[in-house]
């Protein structure tokens, strides 16, 4: 082949991949946007069904307690390595008001489930059917994490791992 076509198809790459990139880039600014601009504000209603290790709550059901919610997959393995890691988190704080619920993609949500049972989930969990929830939240990467305060209000939008227990223990703090 014709050297100058090769390069020709690698600078075309390139520019493609670059392009890709800067999109992405963009998608996931603009989301971060979005999620910031729901801190601070009555969290959005969860439009959940197929609840397991509990009965079907809302968040107004829930006011007085302090709300995590995960947002995983079935398919996703951070998602289910975060597990053990949501469970203790369920148990050192449900006696001081906290809960912590899945919220299950609806991208292989027939597996939940199986997938609750054979990892060990043992917090509420339930499926977004349509990703109306998901798509509330802005959720756009799993698994994300939302706290919400005692009384419904959003405070931390994709909480990274590391700041959820100081989110929890500021808000546990809060009359």
């Amino acid at each position: 082949m014709n050297k100058n076509f090769l390069r020709r198809v690698g600078h075309l790459f390139v520019a493609l991949l670059a392009g890709a990139i800067m999109a992405a880039a963009g998608a996931t600014e603009a989301n971060a946007a979005r999620q910031a601009q729901l801190e601070g504000k009555p969290a959005p209603a969860l439009q959940l069904i197929n609840w397991l290790n509990g009965d079907a709550v809302t968040l107004a059901e829930l006011k007085g307690k302090v709300v995590v919610l995960d947002f995983w997959a079935t398919w996703c393995r951070p998602c289910i390595a975060d597990i053990p890691r949501n469970n203790a988190l369920a148990e050192k704080y449900r006696d001081q008001g906290v809960v912590v619920l899945g919220v299950c993609h609806p991208m292989g949500m027939e597996k939940m489930d199986a997938v609750v049972l054979t990892k060990g989930m043992k917090y509420p969990t339930a499926q977004d059917s349509h990703g109306a929830t998901t798509k509330a939240y802005a959720v756009e990467s799993l698994p994300e994490s939302y706290v919400i305060d005692r009384k419904g209000v959003l405070r931390a939008a994709n909480c990274p791992r590391s700041r959820i227990e100081r989110v929890i223990e500021s808000l546990l703090k809060e009359p």
